[in-house]
């Protein structure tokens, strides 16, 4: 609360708002938890050469039909699941298909026991 009020915010807790600096109500909205969270799946098989980085197409899982796409951010992490393979921060735009991400194989060598 002392951040929001040295940056000029005032928090109006009945009404469920902020105003901002400009004198802007803005409406909050109460979303169900972890509604901000999203599967990404590769959506076909793909090849990492080791020591690269790769375009990869993936997609969004849906946790329902009627779910709604919306634009999110996929930090840079390693890929669960598969050592030494690593994705780039990313801007996922609002659809469920036809995206791309960069995963890098960290690997020096071409390890043919391990698939990708």
């Amino acid at each position: 609360m002392d951040w929001m009020e040295k940056q000029g915010y005032i928090w109006d807790f009945r009404q469920q708002r902020i105003m901002i600096e400009d004198g802007e109500w803005l409406e909050l909205r109460h979303e169900p938890e972890g509604s901000g969270l999203r599967r990404i799946c590769v959506s076909e098989d793909t090849l990492l050469p080791p020591a690269q980085q790769t375009e990869v197409n993936v997609r969004i899982a849906r946790r329902a039909p009627q779910s709604l796409a919306f634009t999110g951010l996929l930090e840079n992490n390693e890929v669960q699941g598969m050592s030494h393979v690593y994705n780039a921060r990313s801007l996922i735009l609002a659809k469920f298909s036809g995206i791309k991400v960069q995963l890098l194989n960290s690997k020096k060598q071409s390890d043919c026991t391990e698939g990708y």
